[in-house]
């Protein structure tokens, strides 16, 4: 006599009935996201950018949502941060991120516009204080600036 569970026929009747439901839901997501990524792809001043869109209880696991060039390619990515090991996890596309985590995404695509315009202004600081640092050292070693 077998001690596993007994699924009754009508719960996995329901269960195959919904897969449709599922499939079509994931497919919308993902069209979604792949036009929000091709508007970003060609959007005049785009750079990458990330921004936090949830954490954990403990605020130990912090999720980003992220636009980057791998290559040619213009992209949405996931990942998590963990704070107290202070290290990342593997990013992965938003496209091929499950339903929920698609749809948890997209709610946050107009945070990523914003955190966009901050990267634009912390890389004209950075380029900024780099051409400073140069045109000084190029100084010191007989070189005009911007040489």
């Amino acid at each position: 006599m077998s001690n596993a569970p007994i699924i009754p026929e009508d719960v996995l009747r329901s269960i195959r009935e919904g897969a449709a439901g599922v499939r079509s839901a994931g497919e919308a997501l993902t069209i979604r996201i792949k036009a929000f990524e091709a508007w970003l792809g060609k959007l005049r001043g785009r750079v990458e950018t990330s921004c936090s869109i949830g954490g954990d209880a403990d605020g130990e696991e912090i999720t980003y949502l992220s636009f980057a060039k791998d290559g040619k390619e213009w992209a949405l990515y996931l990942y998590e941060y963990n704070e107290g090991r202070e290290c990342s996890s593997e990013s992965r596309l938003l496209r091929d991120a499950s339903i929920n985590d698609k749809a948890w995404a997209i709610d946050h695509f107009q945070d990523l516009l914003k955190a966009m315009v901050i990267s634009q202004a912390q890389m004209v600081g950075r380029a900024a204080s780099a051409i400073n640092s140069y045109d000084t050292f190029a100084k010191t070693i007989g070189l005009k600036e911007g040489a």
